[in-house]
């Protein structure tokens, strides 16, 4: 038995493995070849689509839903947590999610495991001990391999933890749980902007319904007035530095293809840092308005910094600066994310076995630039949403930090929930009667 003191109060948690409270599942050999693209099929968990606490489903290979009865033993339910097996921790973190409420019904693939908690371990409680430091601490120095570091099912299992009497395992989970639910609305709210300002693009841009497009003619598709410029001669070209990343905080961010891949903004939050020298350091600093885009990897993926922060960018990316008065950022951020020149630079793709593209290529692309006015007047809107958005990106990063420390004075007992009157979250409301 583990002995954990608070308040004067003395609580018996016991230390336990993970394999003695939860049931550590390994998924089914799928064959590749019957892999499908059909929206009606079923979607595939794999270690590749498996990121820090949520799934990617959009590039999720799906399986024929006609075998879906054959396979009850692979099915993902509500709640399941997933952990990958082969890389389960890479830079940005630990590669485990699950299976939130609203997500689609799944199938377990072979070097994922499902984690299932018995009657002695509430099921949030356990997701949030697979999602702490301290198991993502466990695991970091466990991985073995070579070619495809891995871990096995053994050794998940072997992690231990100290588990408290399960009414106080409902209560750590519900304090989370409410960390968790202002996230998620605050994502919901940035999903809901990063439309917004997408629309509005849209509308001025693209179905050209800017204000005053009732007087403007137009010739040849494009309005009077507007200009058309060579991308190369209204923006300049800087490759990135080559590095490793590290986790010491002294040096500057390092942003890299993965951390502009995943949204309209950058999570710098996740982006971890790199060793430079100081006269190196200043060859390749971002500054605030600057473009980048992925040159390998997901050619073209563009970002745009938004925030004065020392930072610099990896060999996969170039750095775009404006050198010219008549265009301003967000007008050529937006432009140059929309699909038509997405189309270009993936057909533009230089290499036959992996994306690839460069400076070169991407300054030969024309591009339209509208009346500095209306590019002004379209800076102005978009500013308040995107600083809006950004916001809530830097809301969501300190209750990220206040969350993971809170976490770890939960489950180990240095702080204690037993005697607090916890508002239980729906989600938990039906576990709390069957308790």
């Amino acid at each position: 038995m583990g002995n954990v003191g608070d308040g004067g109060r003395v609580m018996e948690w016991q230390a336990v493995k993970l394999k003695d409270c939860s049931e550590i599942f390994p998924g089914y050999a799928f064959d590749s070849a019957s892999f499908t693209e059909n929206e009606n099929d079923i979607p595939l968990v794999k270690g590749e689509n498996l990121h820090q606490g949520y799934i990617d489903w959009n590039a999720a290979k799906k399986w024929p839903i006609h075998d879906w009865s054959k396979l009850e033993r692979f099915q993902l339910k509500s709640n399941d947590i997933v952990l990958a097996m082969d890389r389960p921790w890479i830079e940005a973190g630990l590669k485990w999610s699950w299976m939130k409420p609203g997500y689609p019904k799944a199938l377990l693939v072979q070097r994922v495991a499902r984690i299932r908690a018995n009657k002695d371990v509430d099921q949030a409680f356990l997701r949030y001990i697979i999602g702490s430091g301290m198991f993502e601490g466990y695991v970091k120095p466990i991985v073995t391999g070579v070619n495809v570091p891995h871990i096995s099912g053994g050794q998940i299992g072997n992690f231990m933890f100290l588990r408290p009497p399960l009414p106080v395992q409902r209560k750590i989970a519900a304090v989370i749980s409410a960390y968790d639910d202002l996230i998620e609305n605050n994502n919901r709210r940035i999903a809901i902007l990063e439309k917004m300002a997408e629309e509005l693009y849209r509308e001025w841009f693209v179905r050209l319904r800017f204000p005053g497009h009732e007087k403007t003619k137009l010739h040849k598709g494009v309005p009077e007035g507007w200009e058309q410029n060579r991308i190369g001669d209204i923006l300049s070209f800087k490759y990135g530095f080559t590095e490793s990343a590290i986790e010491d905080r002294q040096y500057p961010k390092f942003l890299r293809v993965m951390d502009i891949n995943k949204a309209s903004y950058i999570k710098w939050s996740e982006v971890p840092n790199c060793k430079i020298d100081e006269n190196e350091k200043e060859k390749y600093l971002l500054k605030k308005s600057d473009l980048i885009i992925a040159r390998m990897a997901s050619p073209g993926k563009i970002a745009i910094i938004e925030r004065d922060i020392d930072a610099v960018f990896a060999s996969y990316l170039i750095k775009m600066t404006l050198n010219t008065n008549n265009i301003l950022p967000y007008y050529a951020f937006y432009t140059l994310t929309n699909d038509y020149y997405q189309g270009m630079f993936s057909n533009a793709d230089t290499s036959a076995t992996r994306g690839n593209i460069n400076g070169q290529i991407i300054s030969r692309f024309q591009i339209i630039i509208p009346p500095f006015e209306l590019q002004q007047l379209f800076e102005k809107q978009i500013l308040s949403i995107r600083n809006a958005l950004n916001n809530f990106v830097i809301r969501n990063e300190t209750l990220t930090i206040s969350r993971d420390l809170l976490l770890f004075r939960l489950i180990t007992g240095k702080l204690s929930v037993e005697d607090l009157d916890i508002q239980f979250p729906p989600c938990m409301k039906e576990e709390e009667v069957s308790a």
